[in-house]
């Protein structure tokens, strides 16, 4: 399938992204399983929110050792740069990324 250009950017996904909603409902090592396998399939977006209970560290800890660019998204309930820009870094350090 081919990538598509993701809004204005210059980032090329796969036009289906996971979605991290699900994975809050399973087990870790059934949702480590589950994204590798949509990452092998050729999925790189993968959009969440840390108000899904686990799914940050669930998606985290399937991604180490993973070789592929990853596009991650998540969401923040703040509403000031602050606030925002705090969430990023727990948000980053769930996901074991920088």
């Amino acid at each position: 399938m081919k990538f598509r250009r993701l809004g204005r950017t210059n980032i090329e996904v796969f036009p289906i992204a996971f979605g991290g909603i699900p994975i809050q409902r399973i087990d870790e090592e059934s949702a480590i399983r589950l994204i590798i396998r949509a990452i092998e399939l050729g999925i790189n977006l993968i959009d969440t929110a840390r108000g899904y209970t686990d799914s940050e560290i669930k998606i985290g800890n399937a991604l180490k050792g993973i070789n592929k660019k990853v596009y991650l998204a998540s969401k923040s309930q703040n509403r000031t740069k602050e606030g925002i820009l705090k969430d990023i870094e727990i948000s980053l350090k769930n996901f074991g990324v920088e």
